[in-house]
């Protein structure tokens, strides 16, 4: 009888155990209560997002933010952002994506009973667009023009143009008409601006649209604009051979070196040239961004055509640099 007594402990005294640890935790604690905010400021890299915690689940929350994976249902073992601590409504900044790919959000919050997850919400990064009309057209590739280095009184400006398209390639003619072309090949959408800035490399900045930039003294309908040491040009003169402008679903699939040397070109690359030439948006003013991220570039434009409509645009990517001296 005393053994069996004795053995009868055993579990007894497991099941005191059991129920003295339980009694320990926190009673009444919940894990805390979220909701993944609206995406926006969708980029090819990076959009903003957050959430909204409205119960703590009655323990304080220690981390909270936004998590992210090409897989559904992303957890803080995935990529993550941390922006603080508490209840209430919180504004995460979502980088280090990749362009044109899908992505799954979720916003968290942890506190001492665990980490709870808002609803997921699915983002598409762009790889650029241009809207105009209501209308949204792709821009994937982007181009830094190098044109030349201008004389400009007592100190140097340097030219060059953006292009950014979809569809169109762009690639320097060759040195038998003295390395001063450039051909476009391709169907689709192309978006030009001509920019000028004192430094021998691509800036950083905000752009100002001027009707004009010339140097060498030279004057057309007695405006000249003189570039300061910190200015930063898109220039939009009616005269440009090449203007900053756009057009869409253009097929430049030319013969260009027909067309440059007038070696007899087809008439099938007449009408195509005639078209996209007609088809030409001129912009006339706005203002161009332009800020360098390790090897990426992130551009934006908010503009107004010759007609006063509005044209904006954003491309997020490397620029292949082409040498065009002019």
């Amino acid at each position: 009888m005393k053994s069996n007594f004795s053995n009868s402990l055993v579990p007894l005294s497991g099941l005191l155990f059991f129920l003295l640890f339980n009694c320990q935790k926190e009673p009444g604690k919940m894990a805390p209560t979220i909701t993944t905010a609206s995406i926006s400021n969708i980029t090819a890299i990076s959009a903003l997002s957050g959430g909204e915690i409205s119960s703590d689940g009655g323990s304080a929350v220690t981390t909270r933010g936004v998590c992210w994976s090409t897989n559904q249902a992303p957890t803080i073992s995935d990529n993550k952002t941390i922006d603080g601590t508490g209840t209430g409504i919180f504004t995460s900044s979502i980088t280090g994506l990749a362009p044109d790919r899908t992505y799954y959000i979720r916003a968290y919050a942890t506190n001492s009973t665990g980490t709870a997850y808002g609803n997921q919400l699915i983002l598409t990064t762009s790889s650029g667009f241009i809207e105009f009309q209501n209308k949204k057209y792709p821009l994937s590739k982007g181009y830094n023009v190098w044109l030349s280095e201008l004389d400009c009184g007592n100190f140097d400006v340097f030219a060059y143009g953006i292009y950014l398209t979809d569809g169109i390639g762009l690639t320097k003619f060759g040195d038998d008409v003295n390395g001063k072309s450039i051909a476009m090949a391709g169907m689709g959408n192309i978006c030009c601006f001509n920019l000028f800035c004192k430094n021998s490399v691509l800036q950083s900045g905000t752009y100002t649209f001027v009707d004009s930039v010339y140097c060498s003294n030279y004057k057309f309908d007695n405006k000249i604009f003189t570039v300061g040491s910190t200015d930063k040009l898109v220039a939009c003169d009616r005269e440009m051979v090449d203007p900053t402008n756009f057009a869409i679903g253009v097929d430049l699939t030319l013969g260009w070196d027909k067309i440059m040397q007038g070696n007899d070109p087809t008439a099938d690359d007449l009408a195509k040239l005639n078209v996209y030439l007609q088809k030409q948006i001129r912009f006339k003013s706005g203002v161009l961004t332009i800020l360098k991220i390790g090897t990426t570039y992130e551009i934006s434009f908010q503009c107004k055509t010759k007609n006063g409509e509005s044209v904006n645009g954003n491309f997020s990517g490397s620029l292949t640099p082409i040498e065009f001296g002019i």
